[in-house]
């Protein structure tokens, strides 16, 4: 049987030594692909060619998706700030760090993020603020409808926000 690298370095060289035999051992149907030069493969590996090739992914640019950043921005503080009022660790974390990709300019990236959290059994939508067991007991904190209502607003409009960011088109 005949076989082919898909890496066109020496082993040891880009991948590791394990990765290129479990690459050798596949039949050529499966892994032969156009090589690509060693010129590519410089430093970075694989991450160094889809970097090379396809440079860093365009983002929507001009007025509108400035102002749709800097809303989403706020938003995202603000649920932030909410959370980290009740103690919400996963949700904050989510949040924080889409809101940490648009503030570094990759605004489809962080709209991704955030509307990754909505849908599906367990996602954002779902949760509940405001919920305590003391000595076993289930109890509300205080102010819990008012907190569940302003999550409920910053939710919605961090969704939608996002969503029109993603749809921007890229110019």
């Amino acid at each position: 049987m005949t076989t082919s690298h898909i890496c066109p370095r020496e082993a040891g060289a880009g991948i590791s030594q394990s990765a290129t035999r479990m690459v050798a051992a596949l039949p050529v149907a499966v892994h032969a692909r156009p090589r690509v030069p060693a010129a590519c493969l410089g430093g970075g590996g694989w991450r160094g060619v889809f970097a090379g090739r396809f440079g860093r992914r365009r983002q929507p640019q001009g007025p509108e998706a400035t102002l749709r950043a800097a809303e989403l921005c706020s938003v995202l503080r603000a649920v932030i700030e909410v959370l980290d009022a009740d103690g919400e660790a996963h949700w904050r974390e989510w949040m924080a760090k889409g809101l940490g990709k648009v503030e570094a300019g990759d605004l489809r990236g962080g709209a991704r993020h955030v509307l990754g959290a909505y849908g599906g059994m367990g996602s954002f939508n779902d949760l509940v603020i405001g919920q305590r067991m003391e000595e076993g007991v289930f109890t509300w904190a205080e102010g819990y409808q008012t907190q569940n209502d302003r999550l409920d607003g910053l939710r919605a409009d961090a969704y939608d926000l996002a969503q029109a960011l993603e749809e921007l088109p890229i110019e």
